[in-house]
């Protein structure tokens, strides 16, 4: 018997009484990566980070968590649309700073507090209602080395995972 992860998830999902499984695709939206996408049978597509328009990702960069906070709508605005017949699932990121593993070469996103995190937070909840968007991805919850973490620390304590109850 050979295994076909698609068809065979689809089976077992309804065998345990679901309606199927919708597959979302984790890539740039690209016109190419959507075409490949819808062709490979993904109804979704998300992004792993969403930095907004305005982040420089080059090595060495200094940036801002205001402005993700700023920039992200206009990104999920600009993500929407290029995702044509795929659904766009918005994503909140948790930030960037990956100079524990890179050093000082490293891009970093610095000023990232638990109150921004909560606006970036109830900037996605009001896009998704005004997009009918069923879900929000949350961003990486625990990449301790790159910086993109909400779980407990001595840093922000409970207060990341909070601000998410609270939204």
């Amino acid at each position: 018997y050979q295994f076909n992860c698609r068809t065979d998830i689809e089976k077992l999902a309804r065998a345990a009484g679901f309606k199927g499984i919708a597959f979302v695709a984790l890539n740039d939206l690209s016109s190419g990566n959507i075409a490949a996408a819808k062709d490979e049978g993904f109804v979704g597509i998300t992004t792993y980070h969403e930095w907004g328009r305005t982040i420089d990702g080059r090595p060495g960069a200094r940036n801002l968590f205001e402005s993700v906070v700023a920039d992200s709508p206009a990104a999920w605005q600009d993500k929407d649309k290029a995702a044509g017949s795929l659904t766009y699932y918005p994503l909140i990121d948790t930030g960037w700073d990956s100079r524990p593993w890179h050093g000082d070469k490293a891009m970093a996103i610095e000023g990232r507090t638990p109150e921004r995190f909560e606006k970036l937070l109830q900037s996605a909840r009001t896009f998704a209602r005004d997009h009918q968007k069923p879900i929000i991805i949350l961003g990486p919850v625990n990449e301790w080395g790159e910086g993109s973490y909400i779980e407990p620390c001595t840093e922000f304590g409970f207060e990341m995972l909070e601000a998410v109850r609270r939204v």
